[in-house]
């Protein structure tokens, strides 16, 4: 029995886009670890923030308000460049989910090529089956033919023989 000639580069294709589907999960699960990092990140500038409004209100310290100020400085950096890697982030996996779909039309590509194949088989090997239950009812018939101009002719000769004696 003839097997799918392009079987192993449906597998491959197969293996691409799974890939492509780990790749995937690989910077979802990035983009939720940015996410995190961010919301710590604001939760830090936020702390920042409180405790530079409270030594403003109590008593001022020039030293530690811009000590405060630095650190608020350094968080909102932070953040801002979060929130770029985040955008980045978005992109790739928007950039992976077309290569995701261009990888999964491959691959269906070749798994109707394969159930094509599979349908021209069972085609054929029906049309092979009657094919040769047609050969076996014209030997069969051809067999009842000669047989019958076997007997025919058998009978014709007892009728001359028969008639000679007479």
């Amino acid at each position: 029995m003839k097997k799918f000639p392009l079987k192993k580069i449906k597998n491959y294709k197969e293996r691409e886009k799974e890939k492509a589907e780990i790749e995937l999960g690989n910077l979802l699960r990035k983009k939720e670890e940015q996410l995190n990092k961010i919301k710590e990140i604001e939760k830090q500038k936020e702390l920042f923030e409180k405790q530079l409004k409270d030594i403003m209100e109590k008593a001022f310290n020039l030293q530690k308000v811009l000590l405060f100020q630095n650190y608020l400085k350094y968080y909102s950096d932070l953040l801002l460049n979060a929130k770029k890697e985040l955008e980045q982030l978005e992109k790739k996996i928007e950039q992976q989910q077309v290569i995701i779909k261009e990888k999964t039309i491959d691959y269906k590509k070749f798994e109707k090529l394969e159930e094509i194949f599979i349908e021209n088989k069972k085609e054929k090997e029906k049309y092979d089956e009657k094919k040769e239950l047609d050969e076996i009812v014209s030997i069969r018939e051809n067999k009842g033919v000669i047989y019958g101009f076997i007997n025919c002719n058998q009978k014709q000769r007892k009728n001359q023989r028969v008639k000679k004696n007479v």
